[in-house]
Parts: structure tokens; sequence; C-alpha cells
């Protein structure tokens, strides 16, 4: 899912949005959106969220920005009632999951789909094959006409999308290792965010100290940055 995650978000960027992650309170907030005139739109992403759930949010924040729409979304069972929510959860879940393809799977796996007695465990597996969450491929499958356990499973599955959290086990002294700030920076910011304000370094267009106050890395640090950002652009066009 960590390389799926990655290439959508790369993608996206490409589109000409600008794709940042933040650890926020999961409850409140799994995403929101910004758009204002002539300014590069934005969508900001919730750490906490499993890398699943980031990849449905990624597109359920892009369709606001498609209808102008903008804003705070939880985009989950709760807020089924907004017409625009969704819509653009429908968005998502439709541009993830198009519908010839999904159908065909859905044949191939169990050919007799509309008879079928359907488990939570025949929507997980379709999901993982998709790199998408239970909750994401629980609403494509109603939507379709396939199968309506979405209703009666929706909001275990929707916060089955949260970050699975650390399972408690205690460090022993010295094993505990802090992320180095240069990879929180790529993971929050993305390699092409990153980049531009390091060839602007290099470029002779801005300071160094005024690249470390907008990325809020030391300076001597900034090298090291423009290295990791290098060879992450590189594993992405391996990738693609």
């Amino acid at each position: 899912e960590n390389t799926a995650f990655h290439n959508w978000r790369a993608a996206v960027q490409q589109s000409g949005v600008l794709v940042l992650q933040k650890k926020m309170p999961w409850d409140d907030c799994r995403a929101f959106s910004l758009a204002d005139g002539d300014l590069v739109p934005v969508i900001v992403l919730n750490t906490e969220d499993g890398f699943r759930g980031r990849i449905f949010s990624l597109f359920h924040e892009y369709a606001h920005l498609v209808l102008k729409t903008p804003g705070t979304c939880v985009a989950g069972p709760g807020t089924d009632e907004l017409r625009v929510e969704r819509w653009c959860n429908r968005f998502a879940a439709a541009f993830l999951l198009p519908a010839t393809h999904l159908q065909r799977s859905v044949a191939l796996e169990i050919p007799d789909s509309r008879t079928h007695f359907w488990t939570e465990s025949d929507v997980m597996k379709l999901a993982y094959r998709y790199h998408v969450s239970v909750f994401v491929m629980g609403i494509r499958l109603k939507e379709l006409g396939i199968t309506d356990l979405y209703d009666s499973g929706k909001y275990a599955w929707y916060r089955g999308d949260r970050r699975k959290q650390a399972s408690g086990r205690l460090e022993r002294p010295g094993e505990f290792k802090r992320t180095p700030k240069e990879r929180v920076v790529l993971r929050e910011l993305g390699f092409g965010a990153t980049s531009i304000v390091l060839e602007a370094v290099k470029n002779d267009v801005i300071e160094p100290g005024d690249a470390s106050d907008i990325l809020d890395v030391e300076v001597t640090r900034l090298s090291r940055l423009y290295e990791l950002a290098r060879e992450q652009r590189r594993a992405h066009t391996a990738v693609a």
C-alpha cells in the first residue's frame, strides 16, 4: 500500500495539486483541501490514516477541488447525509475502482456473485487486491448492485482505515530511533515541493536560510535533504 499511495500522490501532484501530510486528530479531520484564486491548490492528508485510507482521502479531496468546494472533511459514513460529501465519496470510489474492471474481477472470484452470501472476508480480499480500504470497496460493491453488505459494516470498516498503532512492546534501552528530520520533511511535503525549494537555493533564487525556514529544517541538513529528494524522484520515475 505504501508504494501505491506514493505513486497516486505523485500523480496528483503532477496535475498541479500540492499534496501534504500532517499528523492530526483522526476523529476530527482525516483530510482537508485548500484553493484560493491563482494559488496552487493544496490537499493535506492525515498520517494517522493507513495508506489505503489516505489514498481514498486523496481522491475525495481532489473531488472537492474539482467541485470548487475545498474544506475540512471527515469523509466517513457520518457525513453521508451531505450531498457534496456523498458525491466526493462516490467519485473517489469510482475512480479507484472502475466499474467494468471491478465487475470482471468479481465474476472471476465469485461467479455467482448475485446470489452469493457475501461476508466481510469476501470484501476484504477484493479490497487488498485493489489496494483500497474495505470501507471503499464496500461503497463500490453497493453502488454496482453486487452486495449491500456496506450498510451493516460501514462504521466498523470506516474506523478500520485508521493507521495501526504500535503494538505497545517495550523497547530495550537504546533501541528507539528517532526518524531523521529530513525524512519527516519528505513525508510531509513530498519530493516535488521539497525539490522546488531546494532547486531555488541551488539556483540562487532564495538563500539557504530562507529555505531552512520554509522547510523547517536546519541549514546543515539541506544538502542531505536534497539527496534524499532526488533519490525519491528517481525511484518514482523508475516505477512509473
